[in-house]
């Protein structure tokens, strides 16, 4: 690659290349700076993994600050040691290199392995469940920064307590409620939704976002009802961690409000109904 050349490149991500190509920084030197500018070493959490070709895996990552697409070279290799760390759910230290159109994964150190849900069917198909939810939340193609690391975190704990033996029903709805809040979408539990009162609360109608007074119920005849124990239950899954999760015993008809409650405003607000949430609830109860 001539100088001149070179020069171009550099000039058009900052004003550095500029100044370098002016004061005749070398090619070698050069190329090692703009090689630099387009790498990055960070944690990364696998959301979904398939294979490319015969020996590649095509990766959607998601990073503290946001979801990338990359390309693991020859991660399907039987002895590539890029293979553990580039499986579904596996949480790694990964140096990507951006390309045109994808990253390219050139090194990655496992940090926690997939393998730790391995033979226990339920566990990682809540873990693949939860992956999929924040993969379908942020927009194919979004790299726009987010806010405080809120969702990796979350996604990195929940993985964590499924690992730990903690209620993993549990893991998905504490998942399921952070999800609400950090997209804005809370719903009101202190007051009616409709009129404003805080007195005689005892339904919630999701598709309204919150709850409603006796009076303003019987215009929506599909809210849920709700109780008072319920809803306290209820209203600490937006407040709960998944790190910090005991043991908690519902009877019943609660655990099938939450999770009717849960479902439907993930429906109605967020517009997502995942058969992957079916179908982990469905293996999860079975594998009891």
């Amino acid at each position: 690659m001539s100088s001149a050349t070179l020069c171009v490149l550099l000039e058009s991500f900052s004003s550095y290349g500029r100044t370098a190509c002016l004061s005749g920084l070398s090619t070698v030197a050069g190329l090692k700076w703009f090689s630099m500018n387009r790498s990055i070493n960070t944690e990364g959490i696998v959301l979904k993994c398939s294979a490319f070709h015969e020996t590649d895996r095509l990766l959607t990552l998601l990073l503290p600050d946001r979801k990338v697409a990359a390309i693991a070279h020859g991660a399907n290799k039987s002895k590539s040691s890029l293979a553990a760390a580039t499986q579904p759910l596996s949480r790694a230290q990964f140096l990507l290199y951006r390309g045109r159109q994808l990253y390219t994964v050139q090194q990655a150190a496992i940090l926690s392995s997939a393998q730790r849900l391995a033979g226990k069917v339920g566990l990682f198909a809540i873990g693949e469940y939860l992956a999929d939810l924040i993969d379908h939340l942020l927009e194919e193609g979004w790299e726009e920064p987010l806010e405080g690391e809120a969702l990796f975190r979350l996604l990195a704990e929940a993985l964590d307590a499924l690992a730990e033996g903690k209620d993993p029903a549990m893991v998905a709805r504490i998942c399921e409620a952070q999800v609400l809040r950090w997209s804005g979408l809370m719903p009101l539990l202190t007051a009616c939704v409709r009129c404003g009162t805080q007195e005689a609360l005892e339904a919630f109608a999701p598709a309204e976002g919150g709850l409603l007074c006796h009076r303003c119920r019987e215009q929506v005849p599909q809210a849920l009802p709700v109780s008072r124990e319920q809803l306290l239950h209820f209203s600490r899954l937006f407040l709960a961690s998944a790190s910090r999760l005991g043991r908690v015993h519902l009877n019943t008809a609660t655990v099938a409000f939450l999770d009717t409650a849960l479902t439907q405003l993930l429906q109605t607000q967020l517009k997502l109904a995942l058969p992957s949430r079916t179908i982990a609830f469905q293996l999860l109860e079975k594998s009891r």
